[in-house]
């Protein structure tokens, strides 16, 4: 079916054209349309889609059900329109760019009795004491 196109549409206009759409060679790039700031911020997207695909098997929440807010820690805030496709990818109501993170991480420490246990014996208890 290609090659009909092709004959009907090519060869019958161009008679120096290659005989077969097959023998054609690829067309070349036009360096001059290629946008580097949207490849650098279709990569963001990227990175952060996957990033909020592993959270959210992480936290056993499907990809279906729709969560509220999704923060983002970036340097900076991309367009709207990169925000929209995060939204779309990850069913999130909100897409939320911040760089202080303070407030959503919390960090617990428990020590590891089989190791400590024997090395520190009766101090144990002021040292779980002292990381919670």
């Amino acid at each position: 079916m290609t090659e009909e196109i092709y004959r009907n549409l090519v060869c019958s206009i161009d008679k120096t054209a290659p005989e077969s759409v097959h023998l054609c060679d690829f067309p070349k790039a036009d360096m001059a349309h290629v946008d580097k700031e949207l490849e650098a911020n279709m990569d963001e997207v990227l990175k952060i889609v996957v990033m909020g695909r592993a959270c959210r098997n992480t936290a056993n929440i499907k990809n279906r059900q729709p969560i509220a807010n999704m923060f983002v820690k970036a340097p900076k805030e991309l367009p709207e329109y990169f925000a929209d496709i995060i939204r779309d990818e990850l069913n999130s109501k909100k897409v939320t760019f911040t760089q202080d993170v303070k407030d959503f991480t919390s960090y617990s420490f428990k020590p590891q009795l089989k190791t400590v246990g024997p090395k520190y014996g009766k101090l144990l208890g002021g040292i779980k004491q002292a990381l919670s």
